[in-house]
């Protein structure tokens, strides 16, 4: 019950900055697409920006829940809580990830039947589940969730190991990480393809497949249509292997935070 103990107070300290954020971007979102009302009712769907808020946002969220890690007018009070790392992470964790989400997803869907019933009201004509992403509100907000777990964790990670602008260090840990690994894969897929190389098309630097006629453009190594002709067994992994991917950087990073913290604690 400690945990509970734990999470309790952080969603006391971070209610306000969640109710803020949620509301002022459905908010602020909602206002731009009403401009265009000038001339009369319009139907409009804000849940296109949602995953894209919901990272942004979300990222700036992660960091403030985590400032008290670099205040050191408050950094003593939480390494002396009585609480293990992991329930002092666990819970900032999931302040700025299930409770976030669901602050957004309310305050879009509120934004949205607000949006509907002053459609309504001005005589508006058409489909209203427009407003709710035709009826997919729900599930565009679980996928947006998804994709923005990975995001979190590693921010979170970088938060509590960066003491010192965490943002832009994280941000440069990342660009550095997608680098490296963009040239290990570039030089691995080389590496797999050589034997069928048989030179390159004259205008674009795409290399020529034996046994496969693609043009200049389709012809990428890290095209799906080369991986459909030599590998097609490859195409029906991609799926899969992108979500186990997905959870490991999420525990990965979870756990590292916990560790960094449990380090910083003791």
């Amino acid at each position: 019950m400690r945990f509970l103990h734990v999470l309790r107070h952080e969603v006391v300290l971070q209610f306000r900055s969640l109710l803020l954020t949620a509301g002022g971007i459905a908010g602020a979102v909602t206002a731009l697409q009403l401009l265009r009302w000038a001339r009369g009712p319009q139907l409009f769907n804000i849940w296109g920006s949602f995953g894209a808020v919901m990272i942004l946002a979300g990222v700036l969220i992660t960091l403030g829940a985590f400032g008290d890690m670099r205040d050191p007018r408050r950094r003593e009070e939480i390494l002396l809580r009585p609480a293990a790392a992991w329930e002092k992470v666990g819970a900032k964790v999931l302040v700025s990830t299930v409770i976030f989400a669901a602050f957004l997803t309310v305050a879009y869907a509120v934004a949205s039947l607000l949006a509907l019933g002053g459609y309504l009201l001005l005589g508006g004509q058409g489909n209203p589940l427009v407003f709710l992403d035709r009826g997919r509100w729900i599930q565009r907000a679980a996928e947006s969730f998804w994709g923005y777990l990975p995001v979190q964790a590693i921010f979170t990670f970088g938060a509590v190991y960066f003491r010192r602008n965490p943002l832009g260090r994280t941000l440069l840990a990342g660009v550095a990480w997608l680098v490296s690994y963009v040239l290990l894969g570039a030089i691995m897929v080389q590496i797999v393809f050589l034997p069928y190389l048989s030179g390159r098309y004259g205008t674009v630097a795409a290399p020529r497949i034996e046994g496969i006629a693609l043009d200049g453009f389709e012809g990428s190594l890290l095209s799906g249509n080369v991986w459909a002709r030599v590998a097609p067994e490859a195409l029906f992994l991609e799926e899969p292997l992108y979500g186990l991917f997905n959870i490991a950087v999420v525990l990965i990073c979870w756990g590292l935070a916990v560790l960094r913290f449990r380090e910083t604690q003791g």
